[in-house]
């Protein structure tokens, strides 16, 4: 599915503006989508924070290396969510819920260390996807596009 309509499916005015908005107001929305996700999902350890660092001030930094074990690391967390799902017949489980979570936390700034600035749509997306306060989350990346 285009990456557009996929934030078009939670927002078609966040879409908007992100499409109206410069890369840097693009980039800076992402940092403060994925912040709030990171928080709201209980995403933690060294590598979450040094992207966050990453995001925030642009420059610096191996962000291919922090990237890439980003998506490992997502990789790992959907592979719990996937175990606890199953186990428990396809229902979602607390614990399930928080391994989903943290898994779209983690591939949401995997995305926005991206030099591919076409991917900036998919990393806001996952952040909302993560999110359980879902409307902070739309307005933290919908105030730095504007």
């Amino acid at each position: 599915m285009n990456t557009r309509v996929r934030l078009e499916s939670i927002s078609s005015s966040l879409a908007n503006s992100f499409h109206h908005s410069t890369e840097a107001q693009q980039r800076r929305a992402v940092w403060a989508a994925c912040s709030a996700a990171v928080s709201q999902a209980g995403l933690q350890g060294g590598d979450v924070e040094l992207a966050l660092e990453l995001l925030h001030y642009a420059d610096g930094g191996d962000r291919a290396a922090v990237r890439n074990k980003l998506i490992k690391y997502s990789e790992q967390l959907d592979e719990q969510y996937f175990s606890l799902y199953e186990e428990a017949e396809e229902e979602m489980t607390p614990a399930a819920l928080r391994y989903f979570r943290q898994a779209r936390a983690a591939s949401a700034l995997a995305l926005g260390l991206s030099s591919n600035s076409n991917e900036l749509h998919e990393a806001i997306y996952e952040a909302l996807i993560a999110s359980d306060r879902r409307a902070e989350t739309l307005q933290a990346a919908d105030m730095q596009l504007r």
